[in-house]
């Protein structure tokens, strides 16, 4: 009778793998059925090692846990055996789920990062000429306030942009070896400005080196969200610790990053769902899903791991975990240009005409001698009809036919002292320590890296 029970709900089970959309799921079906048709006492599956006994069974399911069953009455050799045998049949089906969960998300990220690509270009031409406007203005105009919040909705939304970049896979990463413990201490007047007045900020730093390799963007990104969403989960104040700390981590070194916070803590649910894309629990308008999503993809990315631990009333405590490195860091303070004007000439190669035509004014509003082509095929000719020295490349790198990558290879044949700075938004290849600048493009952040480049 308790064989046929087991073969009833397991048949039951079976239906469960093609309607579950995430593992969790399909977990949560499979022991409420157990229960509810097998007639066992409780069925859990849970994330470490389980030991069984008379009246426990624990079924691995690697690599997602351990399913547990309880029965008072204890198990008989052929129901163990089956039941084994579906622990089997249950695996594949995870993995079956996880795999069209993997499907749906690269199809939404390439989705994501298409749009984010083309919000970048538009992004460029808004903050370019709300800047612009705004040099033009007075202190006391009133036209100031205006295109002061303008400019801020477009930063807002470049912060957007970026995530949604980072989230799709497509974001620039250049990994650069950084000691946590600066750059946490760098970033402490932004993240001052994240928090509220009533959110004390805490910082404790490793007394020994703590070197990882990784995007400095990508980094501060992920320190970013998860400050924000701290914030958010202490309405009524409260404290933000970040420490840094030199740990072990499965036999190698690790750097791990904690940041823990005093606020309302999450219950089980929220902690099993917290790293899905467009999971919230904020309200609408005041947040999309994708701060913690986001932070869980660029240190996994990154080699690194990413952990929660959180009850409900206790706050909660989020862990970076990153390979440790001992070479030297690459994060030397660049001292800033002593002017962000110029008289060099200067190669801009960019497909998007109107950004194309904000950097050309930018520039000549800069003192710099412009030449401007759409694509590498026009570039070429320019080059071959100019006679002078062309200072500098600036090249998008993502362009119809040929790349900006491609288009600098090619004319370093022509002008070996050509140097270049490429301008992207999208995760491309280029060599270590290429000069590069993410969209969107603000006059300041062009001025300066140019002159860094011409330094």
């Amino acid at each position: 009778m308790r064989r046929r029970r087991a073969c009833h709900a397991i048949a039951r089970c079976g239906s469960h793998v093609a309607r579950a959309t995430s593992e969790a799921e399909l977990l949560a079906r499979v022991c409420h059925t157990l229960v509810e048709l097998g007639g066992y006492r409780t069925a859990r599956a849970v994330t470490e090692p389980a030991t069984g006994g008379v009246t426990a069974l624990a079924l691995p399911i690697a690599p997602f846990g351990t399913l547990v069953i309880e029965e008072p009455d204890g198990f008989t050799d052929e129901e163990r055996e089956v039941l084994a045998g579906f622990a089997d049949d249950l695996v594949a089906g995870l993995a079956a789920v996880r795999a069209r969960q993997a499907q749906k998300l690269e199809a939404v990220g390439r989705l994501a990062g298409g749009v984010a690509h083309e919000f970048n270009n538009l992004l460029s031409v808004v903050l370019t000429y709300a800047t612009l406007v705004l040099d033009e203005l007075a202190a006391d105009d009133a036209m100031r306030a205006e295109v002061e919040e303008l400019r801020r909705a477009g930063e807002r939304a470049t912060e957007l942009t970026q995530q949604l970049l980072a989230f799709s896979g497509r974001q620039l990463v250049q990994p650069l070896v950084l000691d946590l413990r600066h750059l946490v201490g760098a970033m402490e007047p932004r993240l001052r400005r994240l928090l509220r007045d009533d959110i004390e900020l805490v910082l404790a730093h490793a007394d020994s080196p703590a070197r990882v390799e990784i995007d400095r963007a990508q980094i501060e990104q992920v320190i970013a969200n998860l400050a924000v969403n701290a914030r958010d989960a202490m309405p009524a104040g409260g404290s933000l610790r970040l420490a840094t700390t030199c740990v072990e981590l499965e036999g190698r070194p690790h750097v791990m990053l904690e940041v823990t916070d005093t606020g309302v803590g999450m219950d089980a649910v929220v902690r099993e769902r917290i790293f899905e894309p467009f999971f919230t629990t904020k309200e609408t308008g005041t947040g999309i899903g994708l701060g913690l999503s986001t932070a869980f993809g660029i240190v996994t990315q990154s080699r690194g791991r990413l952990a929660v631990d959180s009850e409900p009333g206790c706050g909660a405590t989020f862990r970076i975990f990153l390979p440790r490195t001992d070479r030297p860091a690459d994060d030397v303070p660049v001292p800033p240009p002593e002017t962000i004007h110029g008289s060099e000439t200067i190669l801009l190669v960019e497909d998007d005409e109107q950004v194309r035509t904000m950097t050309r004014a930018i520039l000549q509003r800069h003192g710099y001698n412009v030449l401007d082509a759409p694509n590498g095929g026009e570039a070429f000719l320019v080059c071959e009809k100019y006679a002078a020295r062309i200072h500098v490349l600036l090249t998008d790198v993502v362009m119809p036919r040929m790349s900006g990558r491609e288009l600098a290879e090619r004319l370093a044949t022509m002008r070996p002292d050509l140097r270049v700075l490429y301008i992207s938004g999208y995760d491309v290849e280029l060599e270590r320590g290429a000069a590069f600048l993410r969209k969107p493009i603000t006059p300041d952040a062009l001025l300066r890296k140019l002159r860094e480049v011409l330094a």
